[in-house]
């Protein structure tokens, strides 16, 4: 724009020049004064012209015109000339005028800058929807400070929509290259539809490079909004909060548009009273989210659709969704962030969540955390590399999991994990090499099934740390066509558990795990069909009824093999405990061989729950725990552990949580109640703040890395106001990320039992998470053999 000022101005002095020879009489001055006897008359000037056209009707005639610009002198009659006189920008025009006409159809004249702009617009005759057209070449330098465009002041304006690209040239639609703001661009208090259109803001020091807040809908179409230190890259409401529920209905929808490496939050915020849908996004190298999403607190139903994007490298969340609306992702990547890869939370809505395609891997916390009252859905996604590749809720609904052709492997925890009261579903899904399990399947919460089946290729739960498949349930279990193939790494193969139901295990392979190749227990009929397990520790197969493993529920079940083969086991090929008036049943030859423990074992015990005996009493047992009231300043200060007198330490903090610090640890103990703002790194977008405490184990009340003997259990109180939300508790470790600390989320109790090093590839660190999180009425523990800081966090 500025070499377009600069042609402009020079054809304005030409012009004066010759006005003002034309029509101003000078005197002639001789060396010595004065000349020519008495002075002429002087001679009124004429008013100023209004335009161009005006002054050039004023000249005299035979006056030749020239437009100089940065090419030469250009004739006035070229077409060159017309256009260097009548380009400008930035302009206002009404809705229905498809082209920008400067000064003509109800549009602005073009201004210099958007705070001239900003002023003309609150004059007389400016009302109604309008576009603002933005000149590629816009020199932002001529603003000074931030542009707010505000509906509160701007009255009479409607819908408004910015087109940047803009040739300059009245009647030219056409758009080119984007223009760039080197200010932050603020839209606020509108009540209209706002559009922006092919826009690049660098502005580096705002609370968001582009803001938009209005009761209408917002679309973005080719913005980029990068490297932004204090905020956003872009923020986006049409809730319009009220402080109960979004008292605005408006959806946002973003296409092509891009938020990166900003440095003092996430890429995008959208807090939406409707729908928010994403196209082609990239939210990237952002120090907390890529993109934080939330459209709940609705009048109405909300929902969530993101397509072809990727949200990698942010320090936090690569993207938060919390929705009272359908979730859907497709062929979208959150990649190499600093905390999960994607969190989809809709479980206080009624919505679905679905994920189609995508990368969701190395990411230091869940690959994919879905949290949904609905039912929820994952096709042909990966996950690898991360503390855990899926972490999947449906238990606050009765909606089913379905997850098909997608891949969890080699995470630091377990592959993929899913609580639900519906149906799970896995076909054709891959989850081997993680550190602690493959997949972890809990069907508990209602009476669902779980089907593990395969329509295309084969399910795989191979070299696993702890177990391979895990799977649980009041209702059906059904394993078809799987391999659970332990490496000689793996613990216990396949573990199935049906409470109320029945378990059917066909065409699969269990095989080289250290202890048995599969574990069925059931309330009803147990059927193998065409099974293999061999060169496992210990028994091929395992098979129980409820009562005969646990000593409750039902007992006397039928077992029925057909075919397959058992072979080469530790312990033997097939051991069966069915109740005394149940059988075991062998049909179509199944195999037997080299089996240590012989082909097959039925148990006929006919009670396999006496009373137990008394056992003696531990040391220490009997003892009472020394419990200490911490003052209401929510230092303990350091205690001595006395395992001669009493049984633990137990901390009482003011708010209801407690920590217990068990024997044999032998040393000295301090709890420190740690208010938010005393946290040592700040909390990862989305989560909300509930509790937090500071465990020492030595005389300074600093952190050991690791206790020798003992264990600490940390017991949450939750706040009555943070009821019924997910919670979670996080881990500071301040040896992580070479020594700058992070967050982990400790893992949440696994049905069965699971322990969980904290970091399973390294044997020389030896922390343990003895019990996973676990809630129980209003509180929630867990249980380490480690101190430091500990935060209780609500999702």
């Amino acid at each position: 724009m500025t070499q377009k000022l600069n042609k402009i101005l020079v054809f304005l002095t030409v012009i004066a020049v010759v006005l003002t020879s034309a029509i101003t009489t000078k005197p002639v001055h001789a060396d010595d004064g004065i000349t020519g006897g008495t002075p002429e008359p002087v001679v009124e000037e004429t008013p100023p012209a209004e335009t161009v056209a005006e002054i050039i009707e004023q000249l005299p005639e035979g006056t030749e015109i020239v437009v100089v610009s940065e090419d030469g002198v250009e004739p006035l009659a070229s077409e060159e000339a017309a256009q260097i006189i009548i380009e400008g920008d930035p302009i206002w025009c009404p809705s229905s005028q498809a082209t920008p006409t400067p000064g003509a159809n109800g549009c602005t004249p073009s201004q210099t800058s958007f705070a001239d702009l900003i002023t003309v617009l609150q004059g007389p005759g400016y009302t109604g929807p309008g576009v603002i057209w933005v000149e590629s070449g816009y020199n932002s330098t001529l603003d000074t400070s931030p542009i707010v465009f505000d509906g509160s002041v701007l009255t009479t304006l409607g819908d408004l929509e910015f087109r940047g690209g803009w040739s300059g040239t009245s009647g030219d639609a056409a758009i080119g290259a984007s223009p760039s703001l080197d200010d932050s661009l603020s839209i606020i208090n509108w009540t209209g539809n706002v559009t922006l259109n092919n826009l690049n803001i660098d502005a580096e020091d705002a609370e968001a490079g582009l803001y938009v807040q209005t009761a209408g809908n917002i679309t973005l179409n080719n913005i980029v909004s990068n490297g932004n230190s204090l905020g956003y890259g872009a923020a986006l409401d049409t809730c319009l909060f009220d402080g109960t529920q979004c008292a605005g209905t408006g959806n946002v929808v973003v296409n092509d548009s891009t938020f990166n490496n900003n440095t003092g939050g996430s890429g995008l915020g959208v807090d939406s009273g409707g729908t928010i849908t994403l196209d082609n996004i990239q939210g990237d190298g952002n120090d907390a989210a890529g993109a934080e999403l939330y459209n709940y607190d609705l009048q109405g139903a909300g929902g969530v659709d993101i397509s072809d994007s990727d949200f990698d490298n942010n320090g936090d969340n690569g993207i938060w969704v919390e929705s009272e609306g359908a979730i859907t992702l497709t062929n979208t990547d959150a990649t190499n962030n600093g905390f999960d890869g994607v969190d989809l939370i809709n479980y206080e809505g009624a919505g679905n969540v679905s994920v189609t395609g995508g990368n969701f891997s190395d990411n230091d916390e869940a690959g994919l955390y879905i949290d949904s009252a609905g039912s929820v859905t994952l096709a042909t996604v990966i996950s690898n590399a991360n503390r855990n590749g899926a972490v999947i809720f449906t238990d606050y609904g009765t909606g089913n999991v379905n997850v098909s052709g997608s891949l969890f492997n080699n995470n630091t925890w377990t592959g993929i994990e899913v609580t639900s009261n519906g149906d799970i579903t896995l076909d054709n899904v891959d989850a081997s090499n993680n550190s602690v399990g493959g997949a972890y399947l809990n069907a508990l919460g209602g009476s669902g099934n779980i089907f593990v089946l395969n329509t295309i290729d084969i399910n795989q739960f191979n070299g696993n740390g702890q177990y391979g498949l895990h799977a649980f349930a009041n209702g059906n279990i059904t394993v078809d066509n799987t391999t659970v193939d332990g490496g000689l790494l793996t613990d216990g193969g396949a573990w199935l558990k049906s409470f109320d139901g029945n378990v059917s295990v066909s065409d699969s392979l269990f095989t080289n795990n250290l202890d048995y190749g599969l574990l069925a227990v059931a309330a009803g009929t147990v059927d193998l069909v065409n099974v293999t397990a061999t060169f496992n520790g210990g028994d091929g197969v395992a098979v129980y009824s409820i009562y005969s493993f646990a000593c409750f529920g039902d007992d006397n079940i039928l077992i029925n093999v057909d075919s397959g083969v058992y072979t080469d086991n530790g312990g033997y090929g097939i051991y069966a405990y069915p109740g005394e008036l149940g059988s075991l049943t062998l049909v179509n030859s199944p195999t037997f061989a080299n089996n240590g423990l012989g082909d097959t074992f039925v148990e006929t015990l006919s009670n396999p729950c006496p009373e137990p005996e008394p056992k003696p009493i531990p040391d220490g047992d009997g003892k009472e725990p020394n419990v200490i009231d911490v003052p209401e300043d929510g230092q303990s200060g350091p205690v001595e552990q006395d395992c001669e007198l009493y049984s633990s330490t137990v901390f009482q903090l003011h708010s209801g949580t407690t920590v217990k610090v068990d024997c044999p640890f032998e040393g000295d103990s301090n709890v420190i109640d740690t208010p938010q703002d005393e946290l040592p790194g700040r909390l990862p977008v989305g989560l909300t703040f509930a509790d937090a405490v500071t465990v020492g184990l030595d005389s300074e009340g600093n952190p050991i890395p690791v206790l020798d003997d003992g264990l600490i259990t940390l017991n949450f109180h939750i706040p009555e106001e943070l009821m019924g939300k997910r919670l979670s508790i996080l881990y500071w470790d301040p040896t992580a990320k070479d020594g700058q600390g992070d967050w982990i989320e400790l893992p949440f109790e696994q049905f069965g039992g699971a322990y969980f090093p904290l970091y399973p590839d390294n044997a020389d660190d030896g922390r343990l998470l003895c019990s996973g999180f676990n809630q129980s009425g209003d509180t929630v523990s867990v249980t380490v053999n480690f101190p430091g800081t500990f935060v209780l966090v609500a999702r």
